[in-house]
């Protein structure tokens, strides 16, 4: 996915490898500064350590994008095994933001937020947190039908209407409100909005709103 984004958007992307596995019986140890010297059970053959190589890193790149680095004795440090506990069990309560969707990232112009959608849901993830506990979503200004907070199942309180800033366009738009901002700091929200229209239909034409404020 990295990789397919990168060349839409002719960026260079660079993978390196690291480090050469010198206790592979295939890989052709020369006592060079970086590497073992010849071992008795070597079988040095660089095509096979290729084949080898290559299995590694689409295991790693199949299996887990996350780096962490060991300790020499190849253990996981308690500090990065805590922080991948929690970022297993925030992705498990998030996944289908992430899964078969596509990014939209022209329908909210907001910094720090991703939106990600399909058929009539949107995923709002909010990768910096909003300040205060709320958040407009302009210009939607269609009340969804349902909003959770994906990361815990809890419901998200939401309204249309008018903010002060809106007051010289008297356009009303859509925010979600009382979000547990400090509550959920150390972690990324994602609101899940479901639509009872085509996701083309939210974002309604100017002058049709009046000043009136709609909830659930």
């Amino acid at each position: 996915m990295l990789s397919d984004a990168c060349h839409k958007r002719n960026v260079p992307l660079c993978l390196y490898y690291s480090i050469a596995d010198w206790n592979h019986p295939n890989y052709p140890n020369q006592g060079r500064h970086h590497e073992l010297p010849p071992q008795p059970q070597d079988s040095p053959d660089w095509d096979k350590y290729m084949v080898f190589l290559k299995e590694q890193v689409r295991e790693l790149c199949t299996n887990y994008l996350l780096n962490v680095g060991p300790t020499p004795e190849g253990i996981i440090p308690q500090e990065a095994a805590s922080i991948l506990k929690r970022i297993g069990i925030w992705k498990k309560s998030v996944d289908e933001s992430f899964g078969q969707v596509t990014a939209d990232t022209g329908l909210v112009s907001i910094p720090g937020v991703l939106v990600t959608k399909r058929d009539r849901t949107l995923y709002i993830h909010l990768n910096k947190a909003p300040v205060g506990n709320g958040l407009k979503l302009k210009p939607i200004r269609v009340l969804p039908s349902k909003a959770t907070l994906l990361n815990n199942g809890s419901p998200i309180d939401c309204v249309v209407n008018l903010c002060p800033s809106d007051h010289a366009t008297q356009q009303p738009y859509l925010r979600l409100r009382n979000l547990p901002a400090n509550g959920m700091a150390d972690t990324v929200l994602i609101a899940k909005l479901e639509f009872d229209r085509p996701l083309d239909q939210i974002v309604l034409k100017p002058g049709s709103e009046t000043n009136i404020e709609l909830t659930k």
